[in-house]
This record gives structure tokens, sequence and C-alpha cells, in this order.
């Protein structure tokens, strides 16, 4: 006598298993969807929950431009002043595009054997206290950026001038300062101050 096959009929624990896996992945679907849903509208909204706070005294929003320090040479050959390197780096944290100009002016010093200029003192009103306020009588850039992001900027220097009997080496002690291009009567936006040894190589040195 064959023996007859039978179909083996799944278990209760196999459904159960099977049950427990497939709640498991649409609870984790609906956790995942659930998430990026609200990411979403964060996101989207972020914008006009910060102008909510921002209007009642509960958010401070970070300035437009952000300057990190002026990066400038410890020495220069007399030579290559006006091929410095000097550079400027920060961040734009607005949508509008940003306008910088960097003003230089040589602390006091005695016996002062070279001369910081103002790029375009040629002008009218590039004459006295005026320069700082008055972005054309530097050598402004803008836009410097036109969206929110990192930016650098190659900044040009301010002309020198070599007086007579110059020494070997000289210490020039400045001041610098970061002023927005459309807003140049309001405190610079960076100050600081940098020395810089100049090599004269002209050989005439004392």
């Amino acid at each position: 006598m064959i023996a007859r096959k039978t179909k083996t009929e799944p278990t209760k624990s196999a459904f159960d298993f099977v049950d427990l896996i497939t709640g498991r992945i649409g609870k984790i679907t609906a956790l995942v969807t659930a998430i990026g849903g609200l990411a979403l509208l964060i996101l989207t909204q972020s914008e006009q929950i910060l102008n909510k706070l921002t209007a009642l005294g509960l958010y401070t929003p970070p300035p437009c431009a952000q300057v990190d320090p002026l990066i400038i040479p410890a020495t220069v050959k007399y030579s290559e002043w006006d091929n410095m390197k000097i550079k400027l780096k920060g961040r734009n944290n607005c949508l509008t595009s940003l306008g910088l100009y960097v003003t230089f002016v040589r602390r006091t010093a005695s016996e002062p054997r070279y001369v910081l200029r103002v790029p375009h003192d040629d002008l009218p009103e590039c004459k006295g206290l005026a320069p700082l306020q008055e972005p054309k009588c530097w050598d402004p850039k803008k836009p410097i950026s036109i969206a929110k992001g990192d930016w650098e900027w190659d900044v040009l220097p301010p002309p020198l001038r070599q007086l007579s009997d110059p020494r070997r080496i000289e210490k020039i002690s400045m001041t610098w300062a970061v002023y927005d291009f459309d807003a140049p009567t309001k405190p610079p936006i960076r100050v600081d101050t940098a020395t810089i040894e100049v090599h004269n190589d002209a050989g005439n040195a004392s």
C-alpha cells in the first residue's frame, strides 16, 4: 500500500511571526513618514516661526554679515607691497546681496617712515576723516555674496608711501575696519589691529 503525501498546514506560530514582522514594518513606515512630514513642515515654516519669535523677543537672529579676522602677512618687502595678499572671509546669513569695504588707518607712531594713504584720496570727498564713511574712497566690493553661504574676498592693500631716509625694517601698526557698503555710517562690522614688518629693498635704507 502506497502512503499518500499529506500537505502540512502552516502552524499558528508561523502566522503570528509573519503578523509580528508585518506590523512592525508598518509601524516603522508610519514613523518615518511622520518624521519626514514634520521635517518638511519645519523647513517650510521655519522662516515664519523665526519671524514670530523675533517679534516676541524670544529669538535674536545672527547678523547678515559675519566677518572673520583679516588675514594679513606678518612681513613684506616694500617693492611687493602692492601685490600683498590680504584675505577676508565670512558668511552671509541673509538672502540679500552683501557689499563691504575695508578701511586702513595707521596707528600713532613717532617719526613715521611710511605713510598709509587712502586709495582714492584724489577725490574731494576723500579728504580728512570723511573717507571712513565714504565707500568710494576705498576699494569696495558688491556683491561679495548674493545669497546665504560662506564667502572669501582678496582685499587690495592700501597705498603705501615711502618717506625719505627709511630704515631697513619698519614696523607699521594699523587699525583695519570692515564696513557695510549700504550702511557706511553705522559702526563697523569688525575692527582690529595688525602689525606688518616692511623690509626696505630699495637700496637706500639707513
